[in-house]
């Protein structure tokens, strides 16, 4: 039986992982992924369908369309959005598993927008005016 993600030797698709986490329907299950942000390895224990701490209103994108698994972060409290590609290993059942990727499966992740320059408000003489 393997208790950390390191001595995982159990192997399931990315398929079988996105659909465990769908249909947890609430139940708590660990993951371990790599963030799109930083590159940095983050274990998380989560849920789904946690309605608790919703602010009301509608999420400002579709998780999906951008390659993203919606999940509750309860160290946090806090909701957290985990690239689909980052997932490396899942808790199922008490047992860690390594989620394998599959080439060529999953949407294309549209690339970061490019942060705008701040505007710059001239510089006037006093004299100018």
């Amino acid at each position: 039986m393997s208790d950390t993600p390191e001595t995982a030797t159990k192997e399931i698709t990315l398929r079988k992982a996105l659909e465990h986490i769908q249909n947890s329907k609430g139940k708590f299950f660990a993951i371990r992924f790599i963030k799109r942000s930083d590159g940095s390895v983050r274990d998380m224990v989560c849920q789904t369908n946690v309605q608790a701490y919703l602010k009301g209103g509608e999420p400002a994108y579709d998780f999906a369309e951008h390659g993203l698994v919606s999940v509750f972060d309860v160290a946090k409290k806090g909701y957290r959005a985990i690239g689909r590609e980052g997932i490396t290993h899942l808790k199922l059942d008490g047992v860690w598993c390594i989620v394998k990727q599959s080439a060529g499966k999953l949407p294309e992740i549209p690339p970061r927008a490019e942060k705008k320059p701040a505007r710059t408000v001239p510089d006037y003489d006093a004299g100018d005016m």
